[in-house]
């Protein structure tokens, strides 16, 4: 279940050739990240235009996604996606899937280790499928803005999840 993705290859991706599936029940997306750091913003800004696209459980955590458990774990989901900026040495903008075993890796950088810890109690309090989408970012820097690689892959990944839950003409990008 570990795919890189290029933003390359989003030309021709669809849902059913990302390590993502439908899941009959709820799907909850967290963004997660600093919204006053560039790249790092990426899984809010995500969340965000999933949000204006009606999907109905994208939840905007920030720095701190462990605030949102007790509403996670409401919503009784069946799959759980975080969304995050992690450094595996990637070009920006190129898309990691990740499964919780696989943070314990020193190839990846999520620069919060206890992520590993929320997914796995998320994972024993819920029983859903916990998935943490990574991109790689090209730049961190306080006020920085999002860069052009990244903003182009936080729309195909909205796209993507947006069409695991959503009609096609839901979301235009």
């Amino acid at each position: 279940m570990n795919g890189v993705v290029e933003n390359t290859a989003w030309t021709n991706l669809r849902a059913g050739e990302f390590p993502l599936r439908q899941s009959e029940g709820i799907t909850v997306v967290l963004g997660i990240g600093n919204p006053l750091c560039g790249d790092d913003n990426l899984g809010c800004e995500t969340a965000r235009l999933l949000n204006s696209c009606g999907f109905a459980h994208a939840l905007v955590c920030e720095e701190v996604p462990e605030n949102y458990t007790a509403e996670v774990k409401a919503l009784r989901p069946r799959a759980i996606i975080l969304i995050d900026a992690v450094d595996f040495s990637g070009a920006p903008g190129e898309i990691i899937s990740l499964r919780r075993e696989q943070l314990r890796s020193d190839r990846f950088s999520t620069h919060k280790p206890a992520l590993s810890l929320l997914m796995h109690y998320l994972e024993a309090e819920t029983g859903a499928d916990v998935t943490l989408i990574g991109v790689q970012p090209k730049n961190r820097a306080l006020h920085a803005p999002i860069s052009p690689e990244v903003k182009e892959s936080i729309t195909c990944l909205a796209q993507l999840l947006a069409g695991l839950a959503l009609p096609a003409e839901s979301i235009t990008a």
